[in-house]
């Protein structure tokens, strides 16, 4: 895959999975992009350290209203890159109406740096507690956005 076609690819490869970005639910999201992590590769990108994947989440309110948020980011970084132009990013948001429940899980992210980490990076997803509390949630909207960093 180039870079420039993440977007596409990703879209795609949802698809191609039996699902619409914009229905995912909270573990078809960490489903497919765990998946396409682990089987779309780019050799514009050093494999390790340079396609990362972001798991964040936390209740925001960037203009728009507040919402909690679940995302899953995967960070591509171009092979010999020296500036943030090099640095491009994939992100899967589902958005949830900001319940008190939700609202008192704390903001935080975790990173998985390479193939090897995945299963543990899985793990982590699977038991925190922002994904117990949305699982069972149908999102606001769900959105993929692709850029520089």
């Amino acid at each position: 895959m180039r870079i420039v076609d993440t977007e596409r690819e990703f879209s795609r490869f949802v698809g191609e999975h039996g699902h619409e970005v914009a229905s995912l639910r909270p573990n078809e999201a960490v489903d497919v992009m765990l998946d396409f992590y682990r089987s779309v590769r780019s050799p514009e990108v050093e494999p390790e350290r340079g396609d990362a994947l972001l798991y964040q989440w936390g209740a925001f309110d960037w203009g728009k209203g507040e919402y909690f948020e679940f995302d899953l980011t995967r960070q591509l970084i171009r092979r010999g890159g020296s500036d943030d132009s090099d640095i491009n990013q994939l992100n899967l948001t589902l958005r949830f109406v900001p319940s008190p429940e939700l609202k008192a899980i704390p903001k935080s992210n975790q990173w998985c740096w390479s193939l090897g980490e995945v299963a543990n990076f899985e793990s982590f997803i699977r038991r925190s507690a922002a994904l117990k509390a949305v699982s069972s949630l149908a999102p606001s909207s769900v959105s993929v956005q692709f850029g520089e960093v």
